[in-house]
């Protein structure tokens, strides 16, 4: 029960974030981020099951874990293959799935900012998973 409950948490997260056809996909990123970030300050109870899940590298509980993985990465890769339809372009050094599966692991980077001895505030985290994601997999 308890994963169910976490599994439908992000899946929706992403979902929310990245099935919105108003957002571009930097919207749609920035969106995930904050989202994402936010439940790491406030509920955080979801992001410690999801770690602790995302590395029980143990059969039928990895298993559900990939299939929620390849989950979010379907959806995030097709609202990066609609926006290279449309004319955005994105950094080709990585393919859409490669930066749909960077994006789903993200989370970790959130979780280690949020939980540092002296944290960041949320703004200051947003503005540096933004400027990461811009520097290494978007192009301008």
């Amino acid at each position: 029960h308890v994963l169910s409950t976490v599994e439908d948490f992000f899946l929706n997260l992403v979902e929310n974030s990245f099935n919105n056809q108003s957002l571009t996909t930097p919207q749609s990123i920035h969106h995930y981020f904050n989202t994402f970030i936010d439940t790491a300050m406030n509920q955080s109870a979801y992001t410690y099951i999801w770690l602790e899940w995302s590395s029980s590298i143990q059969g039928e509980i990895w298993e559900r874990y990939l299939k929620l993985l390849n989950q979010m990465m379907n959806c995030i890769s097709s609202k990066i293959t609609q926006s290279i339809e449309q004319g955005e372009h994105f950094n080709e050094t990585l393919s859409v799935d490669e930066l749909s599966r960077s994006l789903c692991n993200q989370g970790y980077v959130i979780l280690q900012l949020v939980n540092q001895p002296k944290p960041m505030h949320k703004n200051e985290i947003l503005h540096f998973m933004e400027k990461y994601i811009t520097a290494t997999l978007l192009t301008n």
